[in-house]
Parts: C-alpha cells; sequence; structure tokens
C-alpha cells in the first residue's frame, strides 16, 4: 500500500513540496535518525506524514516519472481540419471558414492566418488557445472584425508581425487602440480596409514602439503625410501603395528610422521633395518605388536630399523624354527600373543615365526606338561605368554592328546583358569582345537567322557563361559557329524554338550535343525540333542521327551534284526560252487555271476534320470574306472553311462556339486589320491559335494582312504569331491578287499533322 502512494504522489508532480518537508523536518532530528528515515512524504487527504521507504521504490518511481515526462512531451495536438490546414515545414496554419472560435493547434505552429471567419470582436479570451504557441506572425483576412480589445494580444509574447486585410468595418481608432498596448510588435499590416482617412494622431502613441514596418496598402487613403510616423522612432519601411494620394509630404520622416517608401499606384503628379525646410534631408532613404504614378516630367532636381538612396523604382510613369543628369544628385545609386513607362518616350539626353556608382539599369517595354539615336547619342551608356546589368527588353536596337559595338563597349564591368525582343536581325561581330566580364547574354525573341563561321561574333569571348537564344529564326550551327575557347567557358545554352534544318550541315550541332558534359542544354531535347526538309519536320534533333557515310560519300556528293545541276541547266533553258515566247498568255495561265487546278489538297486523314480551315477575321471585314475569301477558296479550290457568321451554333455560348469550332479545324487563317486587333474576342482565338501552333507546328497558321498595320500596336499575342509564320499581304492590282490566291493556297498545304 505504502508503494502504491509513493508512486501516486510523483505521477502528481508533489516533490517540491516533499523536499520541502524533509528538510524542515532535518533540524529536529539527530544525523543517525535523519539517515534512518527515507525522503518520502505522503500526502494525505487530512495532513502529512513521513512514511520510511525502500530506496529501491524510490529509484523505480522516479524512472517512470522521467518516463511519462518524455512520453508526455512527444504528444502534439493535431491540425484542426477541414477549418485549419497546417503546414510543418512551414509552422503555419491557415484557417478558412465561418468560426467563431480560434481552435487549439499544434505546437509547432508559429505562424497563423485566418481567412473568411467572423472574429466580430478579437479578444484575449478568443486568443486564448493560441498561448500556449510561440506565435510571431498573426493575420486576419477578411475576418468581419468589428472591435479588437485594447489589450487582447498581451496572450502572445512573442508576436511581432500582425495584419488586419480586408476588414471594411474595422475602423483606424479601434486598431490605434491596441496598437499602444502591443509593444513586441516589429511589423504592423492594415490593408485593403477601404479607409479613404486615417486620425493624424493614429500612430501617436508608438513612441515606445519597436515597430520597423507599417503598410497601409490598398485602403484609398486621400491625404497622409509623413508627420503622422513621426512618432514611430524605429519605423524603417513605409508601404502607401494603391492609394488615392495626389501629394505627399515628408516633413516628420526626421525622427523616424525610414529607410524603404512605397508610394506607387498612386495619383502623384511629380516626385515629391525630400528636403526638409532647411534643406536638409528628411530621412536616410535607401528605396523609393514611384511605380504607376501620372509623373510627366523628370529632371535632376526631382532628386534632390537623397544622399543614401540605392533602389529607384519608376515603371509606369508618363514621362516622354529623359534629361541630362537626372539621376547625377543620387551619389549611391545602385538601381533603376523604369520598365512599361505609360506613353511612349521620344528622347534620351546623352548624359541621362550620367551616374558613377550606377549598377543596374532594367529598361523594359518602353518601346523606345534606339535604332534611330546618332553619333554621340549612341553612348548613352558611357556614363556608367560601374554598370554591371543591363536589361533592354522590348526595346528597337540597331542592328548595325558599330552602332551596337559603340553603345555596349565602354561598358567593361557589364556582366548582364539582356536583349530579349529587340528585333535584331543578327548577332553583332566584334561587340562582345569589348565586355571583358560578360556572363550572361539573352538575346531571346529576335530575327537571327545565324552567324555562320564568322570569328567576330564569339571568337576570343571566354567570359560567357550563359547564351540564350531561343525563338530566333537559326536553322544551322556548325564547328566553326562556336570557337573552342568559347564553348570551353560556357556553362548553359538554350537555342529552343528555332527552325533547325536537319542536314549533313547540322551532324557536328547534334554530335556536341549528345556528346557535352561541360555545358547544360536547356529543355534539349523536347524543345529542339527539325523544320526542314519537309519531310523532317516535326522530327526531334536527337532522332535525326545522320551517319559519316551519308554525309561524308564525295563520290555519290559529287554524282548527285553534277547530275542535278546538268538535269537543272537543261530545265532553265527551256522553261526561260517558253516563258519568254508566250510569257503573256503563261502569266494568266498560270495565276488563273493553274491555282483552280492546284486547289486545296486533302490529305486521306483530314476525315477528322470537318473544315479545312478556321477564319478568324473582324465583323468589319465581313466583306473581304465573303466577296473575297469565300468565292476564290471554297468555290474553286473546294477549300472548307469555319466562317462564324454562318456556321456557329445558334443560341451557344460564343466561346463554346469558338472553341468547338477550333477542334474541328485543321488549320487557321487570320484576316489582319486594325479593327480585329480592337476586337474583344480577338486575344482569346489568338490564344487558342498559338495553342495548337505549339502542338501542332507553325504550319497550322496563315496570316492574310488586308491593311497596313504598324506592327508597334500588335498586341504580345498577335507579334508572336506573325513571328513564327510568313504573312501574305493583300495587293490591290488583279495579277498580284491571283498569285496572292496561290500562295496562300501553298501555306495551307503546307501543314502535316505531328504523328
Amino acid at each position: 500500500m505504502t508503494n502504491i502512494l509513493i508512486v501516486r504522489l510523483i505521477l502528481n508532480c508533489k516533490l517540491s513540496f516533499v523536499f520541502s518537508i524533509l528538510d524542515k523536518n532535518r533540524d529536529n532530528l539527530s544525523p543517525s535518525t535523519y539517515t534512518r528515515r527515507l525522503n518520502f512524504t505522503i500526502i494525505s487527504g487530512t495532513g502529512t506524514s513521513v512514511v520510511m521507504a525502500d530506496r529501491r521504490i524510490w529509484i523505480v518511481a522516479l524512472a517512470l516519472v522521467l518516463c511519462l515526462c518524455l512520453c508526455d512531451s512527444k504528444k502534439d495536438i493535431p491540425c484542426p481540419k477541414p477549418f485549419c490546414r497546417c503546414k510543418l515545414r512551414e509552422k503555419m496554419a491557415k484557417c478558412v471558414g465561418k468560426s467563431q472560435v480560434i481552435p487549439k493547434l499544434p505546437r509547432y505552429v508559429e505562424k497563423v492566418y485566418f481567412m473568411k471567419t467572423n472574429f466580430t470582436t478579437v479578444t484575449d479570451y478568443l486568443l486564448s488557445n493560441l498561448s500556449q504557441n510561440r506565435i510571431s506572425e498573426l493575420h486576419f483576412i477578411d475576418t468581419n472584425t468589428v472591435n479588437v480589445q485594447p489589450d487582447a494580444f498581451t496572450v502572445l509574447p512573442n508576436l511581432t508581425v500582425l495584419s488586419f486585410r480586408s476588414n471594411k468595418r474595422l475602423m483606424p481608432e479601434v486598431v490605434s487602440a491596441f496598437l499602444n498596448v502591443t509593444p513586441t510588435l516589429l511589423e504592423i499590416r492594415l490593408d485593403s480596409n477601404g479607409w479613404d482617412w486615417i486620425p493624424v494622431d493614429m500612430f501617436s502613441g508608438l513612441t515606445g514602439s519597436l515597430i520597423q514596418k507599417i503598410s497601409l496598402q490598398q485602403n484609398g487613403i486621400k491625404s497622409i503625410s509623413a508627420s503622422y510616423f513621426s512618432n514611430v522612432y524605429h519605423l524603417e519601411d513605409l508601404d502607401l501603395a494603391e492609394n488615392d494620394l495626389t501629394e505627399f509630404n515628408t516633413t516628420g520622416f526626421e525622427t523616424t528610422s525610414i529607410l524603404e517608401f512605397n508610394i506607387a499606384y498612386n495619383h502623384l503628379l511629380k516626385i515629391p521633395s525630400f528636403c526638409g525646410p532647411t534643406g536638409t534631408p528628411t530621412g536616410r532613404y535607401k528605396s523609393l518605388n514611384f511605380a504607376s504614378n501620372p509623373v510627366y516630367s523628370l529632371d535632376q532636381s526631382s532628386f534632390s536630399c537623397l544622399p543614401y538612396v540605392r533602389s529607384l523604382v519608376l515603371n509606369e510613369i508618363y514621362v516622354r523624354e529623359l534629361k541630362n543628369n537626372t539621376f547625377a544628385n543620387l551619389p549611391s545609386l545602385r538601381s533603376i527600373r523604369m520598365n512599361s513607362n505609360s506613353i511612349t518616350i521620344k528622347r534620351i539626353d546623352t548624359l541621362a543615365f550620367n551616374s558613377s556608382s550606377l549598377r543596374t539599369i532594367t529598361f523594359v517595354s518602353n518601346n523606345f526606338r534606339f535604332d534611330r539615336l546618332k553619333g554621340s547619342n549612341l553612348g548613352l551608356f558611357s556614363f556608367c561605368p560601374k554598370l554591371v546589368s543591363l536589361e533592354l527588353t522590348d526595346n528597337h536596337l540597331p542592328s548595325n554592328s558599330k552602332a551596337l559595338r559603340y553603345m555596349f563597349s565602354p561598358l567593361k564591368e557589364l556582366q548582364i546583358l539582356i536583349l530579349q525582343s529587340t528585333y535584331l536581325k543578327a548577332i553583332p561581330g566584334d561587340v562582345f569582345q569589348h565586355i571583358p566580364k560578360l556572363k550572361k547574354l539573352v538575346l531571346i525573341g529576335n530575327y537571327i537567322n545565324g552567324w555562320g563561321d564568322d570569328p567576330s561574333v564569339f571568337g576570343n569571348v571566354t567570359s560567357l557563361r550563359s547564351l540564350y537564344l531561343d525563338g530566333n529564326n537559326i536553322k544551322l550551327i556548325n564547328q566553326s559557329s562556336f570557337p573552342k575557347g568559347f564553348l570551353g567557358s560556357l556553362e548553359k545554352i538554350c537555342i529552343t524554338n528555332n527552325p533547325f534544318s536537319c542536314t549533313c550541315d547540322l551532324m557536328w550541332f547534334l554530335d556536341w550535343m549528345k556528346s557535352t558534359k561541360h555545358t547544360t542544354i536547356v529543355n534539349y531535347p523536347e524543345r529542339y525540333v527539325c523544320r526542314s526538309p519537309p519531310e523532317l519536320n516535326n522530327v526531334l534533333l536527337k532522332d535525326y542521327n545522320p551517319t559519316k557515310e551519308m554525309c561524308t560519300d564525295v563520290g555519290r556528293l559529287l554524282q548527285n551534284v553534277c547530275i542535278g545541276i546538268s538535269v537543272t541547266f537543261v530545265f532553265i533553258v527551256l522553261m526561260v526560252s517558253v516563258c519568254f515566247r508566250y510569257r503573256f498568255h503563261l502569266r494568266y495561265w498560270l495565276h488563273v487555271t493553274g491555282v483552280y487546278k492546284l486547289g486545296y489538297q486533302r490529305l486521306s486523314k483530314d476525315t477528322d476534320y470537318r473544315y479545312d480551315a478556321y477564319v478568324i477575321y473582324s465583323d468589319h471585314d465581313q466583306s473581304f470574306v465573303s466577296r473575297k475569301l469565300i468565292p476564290e477558296l471554297e468555290n474553286k479550290s473546294q477549300c472548307r472553311l469555319c466562317i462564324h457568321a454562318r456556321d456557329f451554333e445558334p443560341g451557344a455560348l460564343i466561346f463554346e462556339n469558338i472553341t468547338k469550332h477550333f477542334e474541328l479545324s485543321k488549320n487557321v487563317i487570320v484576316i489582319l486589320s486594325q479593327s480585329l486587333l480592337n476586337n474583344e474576342l480577338c486575344d482569346y482565338q489568338l490564344a487558342l491559335t498559338q495553342t495548337k501552333a505549339v502542338r501542332e507546328g507553325p504550319g497550322v497558321l496563315s496570316v492574310v494582312l488586308i491593311e497596313d498595320i504598324d506592327r508597334i500596336n500588335l498586341s504580345a499575342p498577335m507579334r508572336t504569331l506573325i513571328s513564327m509564320v510568313n504573312y501574305c499581304t493583300w495587293p490591290s492590282d488583279r495579277t498580284s491578287q491571283r498569285r496572292f490566291w496561290g500562295q496562300l493556297l501553298t501555306e495551307l498545304n503546307k501543314h502535316i499533322d505531328p504523328e
């Protein structure tokens, strides 16, 4: 019985009380008596008594307690599904649903997201089940919160990040009350709460806080200034993006620790002044974001009092020109991002990017005509001697090697050069040799046909590690295309989506791709496909295996060449004679009778298709389709066309009609005009066309241009599609029109379905 009581005592964790009783009685006992008695106290319902027991019972019981404690420490609360989803690796739980209570969560959870719940009032009692966790981040997103008990978060002593987002009934005064009594916070996010104003003193009680970041994104705030935050001494990052601010006074930031300021997507007409009343800087800013503001002008005075700024974001603003020394007052500037200007930049002065500290320029999708710069204006980057990265995607570069050399050769520190979709027609020679530290070169989406064995392109270029040439018009690559020293340093290359010509001239490149261990070939083999000769169209390069015998039988080669030349010569002489004698009759017969006889060549397996071609056109161009296209292709050439005004099923949804008839059509004809570009359904049909072209090859698509269109006005999907095919232009004279129909039928007959 005594042993059972001892075990029960230990299991109930009374050891500390036992030791206190023994220590208390030790003074009243002689040493020999204390030694004879053992160290246990049995606690009964009416009092205490000291009981002697065997030491072995003590040891066994203590071991049992330790074992139970260890086992208990490994037990954990399961994730309360389906209300919550828990992720052990991220130490996170996301709880979604119309619950009014917060359940207990696994002990590893430190970040909690509550979404679309019904936590009308947040109190310490509501949060009590989280008190056993070391919660560091707590997010209330669309939780229908109206009130927050000021001391609600005191039960979470490790809380550093708190967010209330999309709670339209939560008032700013409520937030102010609990911020003042939550001293552990480092970051507060109050986004998308529908506040068009906040009290001037909302953050005035935070003089003793440690808050470093405040976010007020997407609220529609119409007026606010730096003085609202002057008592937040540790504030480093302020985010006011996507509000309705037309101006901002930075006076008041002097008492903060401001480093990053985001005021993007507002209505600022000019860059705010960062000079205080005495002309000194209002903060030690390092990062400024003014994206998507209608700023119409920039000059040297726009960025005064900013000696520490390292990063500047000016995307989607409205400037028409960049003036000399615009960024010269930024001595610490490292990065400029100026992408997608909302109106076309017409002029960039030679010294516009003048900066001795600048490391990165991202000038993307501005459609700027660098190809129209003349003389010294081409050297506009020469005043950035420390530039490491330069991206000029979606602008117009000159194809002249001399002009490009003038632009880029001064950049001796440049390591990354991105010239994607810049309308280059060739890889410039004698340019990259002048950029000794260049490691990454991106030439994706241009019109490059190849560079043959021109040693001025990659000769003596040994620093390059990555080369991207995908989406061009490269047909052949041979051993002289890449000098040995160049390949020795190259670690990654991507030449996907090029129309390779699978002939013996490609044999070296095929062998190199299969054998190289040093260079990674991106997306090989699935994105490397033959486009010619026709019998090898859509064959993967890895499956084209010409043998040395096929490519080195000189006798057979000479014999075939001689026979071919002789037959061709005789045939040409006869044809020239006949054509000259009957040249006028022949032109008429060839383009009228010849086209009629050619017709549309339907293959036996085309029975899977109801239509030979799906026609994409605008209703504005119905006259061309009815009077020109249908009579010529359907009536004369027996080509079955899908015309939406005629063939779509009445009553069905337009998108269902489009998708269904796309699947029933073998080819696609695009009647391209300005009215089509303004058609709302144009992008959807072009997306289906692009998918079909990727799946079945570019031969599926034929483009008919019936009026002049500036390529600048083309959407990105349309530009991509046109780059994949040779389009036909509708001529005005009848003779050329007959030739036009023959060309269009030839294009339609080229499509061969992939096996």
